[in-house]
């Protein structure tokens, strides 16, 4: 065994880098480090963020996400606070960012707690989870939570 200490990075495929960045850095928040592309390029292809104590890279290929992978599972999950759940509902609501379905609640299995599933600009699934929640707490519908009626 090779005996990896830890996760270093990751790399997320998008296809409009200045649209990924938006999305990943004025809507959900996460810091970004910088870009990448090596000294001489004058046009970056690659952009590296951080949240907690991971980071990530938005590679531009200039591609949407693999259509076949949509609904398979294959998505990209990050930790919100219990006390920013529902602004982050409510932010996912106003931004018109779409929903791959309700909020699943799960009290059984490896990943517990509340979670919304979104799709990025690119069409990558974005899990946001909150893992403080436990059965017998609330389980507002996403439409209870932005306090209006939505359609698909």
């Amino acid at each position: 065994m090779l005996g990896a200490e830890r996760l270093t990075h990751w790399s997320l495929p998008v296809r409009n880098l200045a649209e990924s960045e938006a999305f990943f850095g004025d809507f959900l928040g996460f810091e970004y480090l910088g870009h990448l592309g090596g000294p001489s390029a004058t046009v970056p292809h690659a952009s590296v963020f951080r949240v907690g104590e991971s980071s990530f890279i938005l590679w531009e290929t200039g591609l949407d996400a693999d259509p076949r992978l949509a609904g398979v599972g294959v998505h990209y999950g990050f930790t919100v606070l219990p006390e920013v759940w529902d602004r982050a509902i409510i932010a996912i609501h106003e931004a018109g960012v779409k929903l791959t379905g309700p909020i699943v609640y799960r009290s059984k299995g490896t990943f517990l707690g509340r979670e919304v599933y979104m799709v990025d600009p690119s069409g990558n699934t974005i899990e946001l989870t909150d893992p403080t929640w436990v059965e017998g707490m609330s389980e507002p519908t996403f439409e209870e939570i932005v306090g209006t009626a939505v359609t698909a």
